[in-house]
C-alpha cells in the first residue's frame, strides 16, 4: 500500500474513532471509495450507526456514484474557472434530483468537493 494511502487511511481513522460506530467500517468505503481496495464488499445490508436506515450493495454502490459524479462535476467545474458559487448555482446533479435532502446537501456537498479538490488536487 502506498504511503498517500496509509496517510489517509490514518486521518479518516483518526477522524472517525470517536464515532460509536466502527471505524473500520470507515477504512474499507474509504478505500472503496478511492478505488483503493481489492477485494469486493462482502456484505448484503449495511446498518448506518447514525439514524435507523439500512442500505444494500446497491444502496452503496448509487451512493459511490453520486461522489463520483460530485467529484467529475466540480473537478469539470474547476477546470473551467467556475467559483464556488457559481458551482452551487449551476451543477445540479438531476440524477439525484429525488433523493431525501438533495435540497439540503446539494450545495453542502458541492463545496466540500471543491474544498477537498482544491486543497488536495
Amino acid at each position: 500500500m502506498p504511503l498517500y494511502q496509509i496517510v489517509v487511511l490514518g486521518i479518516v481513522q483518526g477522524l472517525t474513532e470517536f464515532l460509536p460506530v466502527s471505524s473500520t467500517a470507515h477504512l474499507y468505503l474509504t478505500s472503496w471509495i478511492f478505488g483503493w481496495q481489492t477485494e469486493g464488499l462482502d456484505f448484503d445490508i449495511l446498518a448506518q450507526g447514525h439514524g435507523s436506515v439500512t442500505f444494500t450493495k446497491a444502496d452503496v454502490s448509487e451512493g459511490r456514484g453520486y461522489f463520483e459524479d460530485l467529484r467529475a462535476g466540480v473537478a469539470q467545474g474547476m477546470a473551467q474557472g467556475k467559483s464556488l458559487a457559481e458551482l452551487k448555482k449551476t451543477l445540479l446533479l438531476e440524477k439525484y434530483k429525488d433523493w431525501a435532502y438533495y435540497d439540503m446537501l446539494r450545495e453542502v456537498d458541492i463545496e466540500a468537493a471543491y474544498l477537498n479538490l482544491e486543497n488536495y488536487p
